[in-house]
């Protein structure tokens, strides 16, 4: 369980610093680009983790068995999670137009609730 845990917690660690490293490594590769601000948003497999931990309670998202009950029943879908995480600028809004972002988050969804039910 620990291992599980553990390699859990690298791939989480893994995913949200990928971002930053990405936009690090544009900025050295542009020099001539510095002055413009470099955006990093939310990963969806990010948006989803933090969903289902609580982190977007305050604009209606619950947490754990009841994320996946709602996500399960399709109270819940990939839209309200991506609203919610634009209402809390944890994803700037023009994220609600990207189809891919709002296709990965509900892939990422059916993940969670497929694992609640094994």
């Amino acid at each position: 369980m620990k291992r599980l845990l553990l390699s859990g917690t690298a791939l989480l660690l893994t995913a949200s610093i990928m971002p930053v490293a990405q936009a690090q490594a544009e900025r050295a590769a542009n020099p001539d680009r510095t002055g413009e601000l470099v955006q990093i948003t939310t990963t969806p497999f990010n948006l989803v983790s933090l969903a289902y931990r609580g982190y977007l309670s305050e604009a209606g998202i619950p947490s754990y068995q009841i994320f996946t009950a709602k996500a399960r029943h399709h109270d819940l879908v990939a839209e309200d999670v991506v609203q919610a995480g634009v209402d809390l600028g944890r994803i700037p809004a023009s994220t609600l137009e990207d189809s891919g972002y709002i296709s990965s988050v509900a892939t990422h969804m059916r993940h969670i609730v497929q694992q609640d039910t094994d």
